[in-house]
């Protein structure tokens, strides 16, 4: 600086003059980086990715009358456009047509047993009046010519002849319980078979509203989008799937809007209400315009087994929506997170802590510099707004006064802080 000054003192004075005005217009020493600062657009847009998606739509399911899993034979393409009652998924028939023949044939079957056992029933029936018949006829005989005269008969005789009657009450009592006993044994063989009967009638039944139901019709016009799995797979052939269970939805296109994801490192300031400019790939024309209307809370990763994060958001179309636009169809966003018509900004290079707070090195006089608070504004990638501190026109130190040449650091050694978004 001293040998500056002394060449100066040989100068003329005009000429020192002008010199000292180039230095200064000139924004400083060429040893610290210096920037004068000024007024300007402050505009941060951020990318996402996504696909539209319907907020109301009508879901197209495995039929419940099935009331078995099915497997699918046939399902129609992922985005087709459907009208009302057009068939948009066939499940295979060949288990339920096997289980109808087998419910009829085993509801014949418990017929011809339940008429085999009625007709087994009347013949044991007969048989045993019968049987009860000439048991009683044996009581009564034995009855009437039994020996019971002690002068006549000897007591051989007399012992005989109780006995005989014994016996034959004995017949008679065992023939009514067996007539008893068999026709009960007669109705429950019938009962079983009428339950049987029954319960393949149920299942041929079963079996006709089921291939009744192999066949699944569109509900009303639309466009059919199939439902992923967990692993990201749409439905296909020869998938089983349980009665009740989704295969896809048909959306009401007049409430679309769109699903995107923005990176965290991205999304800071991302809030509702911002504007947004939607522009679905293989569409013609302007973007559309919109706004956010959600941001999920906490980021999370999109793809199983890749760790980096994103921020899901919602947007909602501030126009009318074109007809050719379906859902699934991916998209591309630019978000206007900020918007300051004049601002000052900064590079983040030039922000440095000192006490805990940010600080700016603002100069004072050619070479010399001193730390100014500053309050931050909204930030972008390389970049910062100053709320408070700084004024247009002022002139500010790139790197850190005192470490020329050297990666601009912190006085304390901490690094920037951050103002805003990332």
């Amino acid at each position: 600086m001293r040998r500056r000054l002394l060449l100066a003192a040989g100068l003329p004075a005009g000429a020192l003059v002008l010199a000292l005005g180039a230095y200064v217009a000139g924004g400083g020493s060429s040893a610290v980086p210096t920037q004068r600062l000024s007024e300007a657009p402050f505009v941060v847009k951020v990318r996402a990715e996504g696909v539209l998606k319907a907020a109301e739509s009508t879901p197209v399911s495995t039929p419940i009358s099935a009331g078995s899993a099915m497997t699918l034979a046939w399902i129609i393409e992922d985005g087709s456009r459907v009208k009302a009652g057009e068939v948009v998924a066939r499940f295979d028939p060949s288990d339920f047509q096997k289980m109808l023949l087998d419910g009829r044939g085993d509801e014949a079957t418990a017929k011809k047993k339940m008429e085999k056992a009625g007709a087994s029933r009347s013949a044991t029936r007969k048989d045993m009046a019968l049987d009860e018949q000439t048991a009683k006829a044996e009581l009564a005989h034995a009855r009437e010519f039994q020996s019971t005269d002690r002068e006549i008969f000897s007591r051989f005789d007399i012992a005989k002849s109780q006995i005989d009657t014994e016996l034959a009450q004995a017949k008679e009592s065992y023939a009514a319980a067996m007539t008893k006993a068999k026709g009960a044994l007669s109705r429950t063989d019938v009962e079983l078979y009428r339950i049987d009967a029954a319960k393949a009638a149920k299942d041929a039944g079963r079996a006709e509203k089921a291939l009744a139901a192999v066949e699944v019709k569109a509900p009303h016009d639309g466009v059919m989008v199939l439902e992923r799995n967990w692993q990201g797979y749409l439905p296909r052939p020869g998938q089983t799937f349980w009665p009740g269970q989704k295969l896809g939805e048909i959306p009401d296109t007049k409430s679309l809007q769109a699903e995107v994801y923005v990176l965290e490192a991205d999304a800071g300031g991302l809030a509702a209400g911002q504007k947004a400019e939607v522009e679905p790939y293989g569409a013609k024309g302007a973007p559309l315009e919109g706004k956010v209307s959600r941001v999920d809370s906490l980021a999370q990763p999109r793809f199983p087994g890749v760790p980096v994060q994103y921020f899901g958001a919602t947007l909602t179309f501030s126009g009318p929506i074109p007809s050719a636009l379906v859902p699934g169809q991916r998209v591309s966003a630019e978000i206007l997170v900020q918007d300051l018509p004049k601002a000052l900004v900064v590079p983040r290079q030039a922000v440095y802590e000192r006490d805990g707070k940010p600080v700016v090195y603002r100069r004072r006089w050619l070479d010399s510099f001193t730390a100014v608070p500053v309050v931050l504004g909204p930030g972008a990638l390389g970049r910062v707004v100053v709320r408070q501190g700084l004024k247009a026109g002022q002139v500010i130190a790139l790197v850190e006064p005192g470490r020329r040449g050297e990666p601009a650091s912190s006085p304390k050694g901490a690094g920037p802080p951050l103002g805003g978004a990332p």
